[in-house]
């Protein structure tokens, strides 16, 4: 029941926030997103006997994401700062799909390569689009973020191809990690190429409920 409460206010929160940045409105629901959803897995993770590794990766992966989200304010440390804290909080997420992966089968097998040239071809198409309109002090740390996050994609790739059909929670981790990029890629169009910012809160809320719900589904 706890569980169910904190779950609808962490979507009534998201719904407000993403009409104040349609709105450009004032933003002081948005560092509470990822504390609350936090707290949701966790007791949900606890409740449902996850491992407390996973536990553990997921949850510091959402901290990163908090600390991401009040860089990212408009009075916050800026784009650099909350590109940092975002891209350590992917590194966790890799981490907690390669740990779920090695403790649910073993190990790996041939499957995890067919999806790398799909990822190569998305990072040279994301980099033309995005690392032309970036100064370049930038296009180093911007290329690293890139690299991160398609890493993250794909280890959220690969979990799925090993896990399901035993497991279907690693498929909505992996749609996660598809909206992540989304998010991402408005995020970096609109800063370095003045496009429009519709889109990023929603496709990133729904991204980050998504991978850590798909770590609380095992069935």
């Amino acid at each position: 029941m706890i569980t169910s409460s904190i779950l609808i206010v962490y979507l009534v929160l998201c719904v407000l926030d993403c009409m104040a940045a349609e709105q450009n409105g004032p933003r002081v629901l948005k560092p509470l997103l990822m504390p609350i959803l936090a707290g949701y897995f966790v007791i949900s993770a606890i409740t449902r006997g996850v491992s407390p590794v996973l536990i553990v990766l997921i949850t510091v992966g959402l901290v990163f994401g908090c600390l991401g989200d009040v860089f990212l304010l408009p009075d916050g440390k800026g784009f650099v700062w909350g590109a940092i804290a975002f891209l350590i909080g992917h590194i966790f997420y890799i981490a907690s799909a390669w740990a779920d992966v090695f403790m649910s089968v073993g190990g790996m097998s041939f499957i995890v390569l067919i999806p790398i040239p799909f990822y190569v071809i998305c990072g040279i198409l994301l980099s033309g689009k995005i690392i032309r309109g970036v100064p370049a002090e930038l296009k180093m740390p911007v290329s690293l973020y890139i690299i991160v996050i398609l890493a993250m994609s794909y280890s959220m790739c690969c979990r799925m191809a090993l896990l399901f059909p035993a497991e279907k929670g690693p498929v909505i981790s992996f749609i996660g990690s598809v909206f992540f990029m989304a998010s991402d890629f408005i995020l970096a169009s609109a800063a370095f190429r003045k496009t429009s910012e519709k889109g990023i809160m929603e496709t990133y809320v729904a991204a980050q409920f998504l991978i850590a719900q798909g770590f609380l589904l095992v069935f």
